[in-house]
């Protein structure tokens, strides 16, 4: 059962200003993204490459759930996709290297 407060908090979620701050968030993951993947991969641990293409994954699977693929939306899912199999590579080299 939910308690009072977590009933507001998911209320204001969905209402219109919730809603802004969550495009706003998906707005702006992919710039942390950007800032994370700028600082290059050696001696970025196995786990945190891990961590970084479920971050990936999560922001693709959101940005998949939109009904239409504008040309901004495109650039976001190639740039993601690219990061994506950089980190694959990436990791494929550390277990390799072992």
């Amino acid at each position: 059962m939910e308690s009072v407060a977590e009933k507001a908090v998911s209320d204001w979620f969905e209402g219109p200003l919730g809603a802004r701050v969550l495009r706003e968030e998906a707005a702006l993951a992919p710039l942390a993204l950007d800032d994370v993947f700028d600082r290059g991969l050696e001696g970025v641990p196995e786990a945190d490459v891990r961590q970084r293409m479920s971050a990936i994954e999560t922001h693709l699977a959101q940005l998949a759930k939109g009904t239409k693929l504008y040309a901004h939306v495109q650039n976001d899912v190639l740039k993601l996709k690219y990061y994506h199999q950089r980190y694959s590579n990436y990791l494929r080299w550390l277990t390799w290297t072992g």
